[in-house]
């Protein structure tokens, strides 16, 4: 006698699964560490919450109080504020608002935040948060002409506002040094093709650079000195985009490195913001390599790494000093988790 089993269905996965939010997501340590922020969703939305670094996260508190997802979210660098920008009901306007981790909330709400650029029909671009000065961003208004930015110095405790560069050369993006000096404007034409035009002392452009609509690169951060910036480029015979050290002054460029394996793109460049030194490059295949330049970096990442066999193993967000870490950790096989890590103790 044979028996038949009767094929059972596959069961199917509720889509909640893969397109609802998640629990919690985009958590950062404020710069001085004294506070833990992340989105969770607030009356369906996501939303930014903060708790201070020591307590519990059923202590944390929402902030914001969005009716539609926001782009993101960061922390100046005195971590007196939490910035971050959204449109109106869609609208595709975009300003920047500032809230403080220390705001008072109304009974059953959040605190209100600060629209930093209250002005009707303007797309604001942030160009520059200052480390040197943290109350200074640089912001880009095209309020005077809707098809070009001009840049503004925006002082986030004020809302003051101060032009810097009234654009009336097609300008489309703006680039500073360490030191927060405007220093490479990007200028595109009517066929896509882009420049980088050089600011001199007597405020006069010279193009420094240039790439095609098929082409790109792109200023990744300036050296020690300022005197040079890294350059990620892909023009002319170039298969895949390589990283460079350019003169703005002499226009020379000496090669920094490409994929050593020569598959991919170059990656990424982390540099330390205190010493201004490359920490390491890193390339993204079918999994993230990273090429250290710095010890004491490249055996903290290998310890992580040993902990979690298999997996990935990110610094997702750090205090000013590196001597606390988020860390993302996540893998093809795992779910994703954060945790924090203690440089000092090497507490996990």
């Amino acid at each position: 006698m044979t028996f038949q089993m009767e094929a059972q269905p596959t069961p199917l996965l509720d889509r909640e699964l893969f397109f609802g939010n998640p629990e919690i997501s985009a958590s950062q340590l404020s710069p001085d560490g004294q506070w833990v922020s992340f989105m969770k969703a607030y009356n369906g939305i996501m939303n930014v919450w903060v708790k201070k670094f020591d307590e519990s996260f059923d202590k944390a508190k929402p902030l914001t109080d969005s009716s539609r997802p926001l782009y993101g979210y960061f922390w100046t660098d005195d971590s007196k504020y939490i910035l971050y920008v959204k449109d109106k009901d869609g609208d595709e306007n975009i300003n920047v608002f500032a809230v403080s981790p220390t705001a008072i909330a109304p009974a059953n709400g959040v605190p209100e935040s600060r629209n930093l650029t209250p002005l009707k029909d303007v797309t604001a671009q942030i160009f520059n948060v200052s480390q040197n000065n943290p109350d200074i961003m640089m912001i880009g208004l095209n309020d005077r002409d809707k098809a070009w930015h001009d840049l503004y110095e925006l002082h986030i405790s004020t809302g003051e506002l101060n032009l810097v560069y009234e654009n009336n050369d097609r300008i489309t993006g703006y680039d500073f040094d360490w030191d927060d000096n405007l220093r490479v404007l990007y200028q595109t034409d009517e066929k896509g093709n882009t420049k980088m035009l050089r600011i001199n002392a007597d405020k006069s452009l010279t193009p420094i650079y240039e790439t095609t609509v098929t082409e790109s690169a792109y200023i990744s951060n300036w050296n020690e000195d300022n005197s040079q910036f890294y350059l990620v480029t892909n023009v002319g015979q170039l298969d895949k985009s390589t990283l460079y050290l350019m003169n703005p002054t002499t226009k020379s460029m000496t090669l920094i490195e490409s994929d050593p394996q020569n598959k991919v793109d170059f990656g990424g460049l982390k540099i330390d913001r205190n010493t201004r030194k490359i920490i390491a490059t890193n390339y993204t295949l079918d999994k993230s390599k990273y090429y250290w330049k710095n010890k004491t970096w490249e055996t903290m990442y290998n310890e992580l790494k040993a902990k979690f066999p298999g997996r990935e193993v990110d610094f997702q967000s750090s205090t000013k000093d590196y001597s606390k870490f988020l860390l993302a950790i996540w893998g093809d096989k795992y779910a994703a988790e954060v945790y924090f890590y203690d440089a000092k103790t090497k507490k996990l």
